[in-house]
């Protein structure tokens, strides 16, 4: 597999960086990054302000991604590739953010009841049960802690690619990940 690029950015600053493509702007504003950065990913990535013109306050910003695909897991998908996902915040964000998108989901329908992401953003759904584990998937299952020890202690150690070779390169369902 090709190498990936990764960046260690808390939750609330994705989130943004996510929330700018759609909206073509270059950066993101918040007016705070109080509890926002924990101490190891600041001395990573540090947050960065600038001053507001109107205001003269220091405002927070981070810079705008555009991944290449967005990879999101759905309770459902149908023939149209419309999506349901029960709380779709992040989801949304991302899916506006790529440039292609891949969608799995739990199980495939003719007719989703409720599209939250529609067809046309979606370029690739595949049904594969269990497609978002060891996270949760809500109404499906919950997230799987021990697992996500594991690939953590690894990552803390500095060897999260002998976790994923040994459990997730490993497999080639999700029900397999599962039973590993």
């Amino acid at each position: 597999l090709p190498a990936l690029e990764t960046v260690a950015v808390e939750p609330a600053g994705i989130t943004l960086r996510f929330a700018e493509p759609p909206a073509h702007a270059p950066i993101g504003f918040t007016s705070t990054a109080t509890g926002w950065y924990l101490p190891r990913t600041a001395a990573l990535d540090p947050p960065r302000a600038v001053r507001d013109p109107f205001t003269g306050d220091k405002v927070f910003v981070e810079p705008a991604v555009y991944p290449d695909f967005a990879l999101v897991h759905a309770q459902e998908g149908d023939e149209q590739g419309n999506l349901f996902i029960a709380d779709p915040t992040t989801d949304l964000l991302m899916v506006g953010a790529a440039r292609r998108v891949v969608a799995t989901c739990e199980r495939r329908v003719v007719r989703v009841k409720q599209a939250t992401v529609p067809g046309f953003l979606v370029d690739l759904l595949v049904e594969e049960p269990h497609g978002a584990f060891p996270l949760a998937c809500p109404g499906h299952y919950a997230h799987d802690e021990a697992h996500l020890l594991a690939y953590l202690a690894e990552a803390e150690q500095g060897s999260p690619s002998a976790y994923l070779e040994r459990v997730v390169y490993a497999t080639h369902r999700q029900a397999e990940l599962v039973a590993a």
